[in-house]
């Protein structure tokens, strides 16, 4: 996933990792963002794409995450 995330990123891009474990509390104060959004099916880590205050759908394969940062590209 994060090589997906290097090879495609926009300029303008963060990164934010959510492990494939449970986001820790502390974490979640810390950086609201990961509030509600902890690993997928079978604890496999996911990737979200989040654009002036709101996300898209998680994404838990590397192709998908690729095809969206081409698309944020536009």
């Amino acid at each position: 996933m994060l090589a997906a995330a290097w090879r495609h990123r926009p300029a303008a891009c963060a990164f934010a990792v959510s492990p494939a474990v449970p986001v820790p509390q502390t974490v979640v104060e810390a950086v609201p963002l990961f509030d509600g959004r902890g690993p997928g099916d079978g604890e496999r880590a996911r990737a979200y794409l989040c654009e002036g205050g709101s996300c898209r759908l998680p994404v838990d394969e590397p192709e998908a995450l690729a095809r969206m940062l081409i698309a944020a590209r536009v």
